[in-house]
């Protein structure tokens, strides 16, 4: 069995029962929708078996006077059918800067986060800056987010708190999986067994 197909196969036992959401972290340019790879090797070796996040600003659609969402968000793809049709394809469309991706149970985020399904749909009249983050616009994705950009997205509130940054602890308890290259497979597996989760599935699909 490929690597793969034991995704797939693993998506298709959890995501009835839990949903499921991708975060990646990429190599080289800072792009919004992801986090730098830095941030998530910050997170494998630190002790804590909590996962450190940030939220960042200007997602979705603009509003009726041109003005971005203010609202952090930690920008994620849902976990679905259509998510693992991308990742049985990456060998013919590969995005090498995509360096890890993690797996978070969307109905335990829930318990700590405002999580919200981003609708395709073009709302009139147009939302208010605040609410333009509910919504995407999926021409917009095909550059910035290949091979990735049909897949729903899905957007993690983390508030800010007075003058402190959008950077919030998701509980270790929400952590499922995470995406790797297969030459980073053996050491993360190491890093994770460190930090007492284990139990946390490793795909070498990236």
């Amino acid at each position: 069995m490929t690597e793969q197909s034991r995704f797939a196969r693993w998506v298709r036992k959890y995501l009835p029962r839990r949903g499921l959401i991708c975060h990646f972290y990429i190599r080289e340019k800072a792009k919004p929708f992801y986090g730098k790879v830095e941030f998530a090797y910050f997170n494998l070796f630190c002790p804590s078996k909590d996962w450190v996040v940030g939220g960042t600003k200007n997602h979705g659609i603009s509003s009726a006077r041109g003005k971005k969402s203010q609202i952090p968000c930690l920008n994620c793809f849902k976990v679905d059918y259509e998510f693992c049709e991308v990742i049985k394809k990456y060998e013919t469309v590969r995005n090498n800067q995509f360096e890890i991706g993690i797996i978070f149970n969307k109905r335990k985020l829930k318990r700590d986060f405002t999580v919200i399904n981003a609708s395709t749909k073009r709302p009139y009249p147009l939302p208010p800056p605040n609410k333009c983050h509910h919504f995407d616009n999926p021409r917009f994705r095909i550059g910035t987010l290949r091979p990735f950009h049909y897949c729903d997205i899905v957007r993690v509130e983390i508030r800010e708190h007075n003058q402190f940054p959008a950077i919030s602890l998701i509980r270790w308890d929400s952590i499922m999986a995470i995406l790797v290259k297969p030459q980073n497979q053996h050491d993360i597996a190491k890093l994770l067994e460190l930090k007492h989760l284990g139990g946390v599935e490793i795909f070498a699909v990236l």
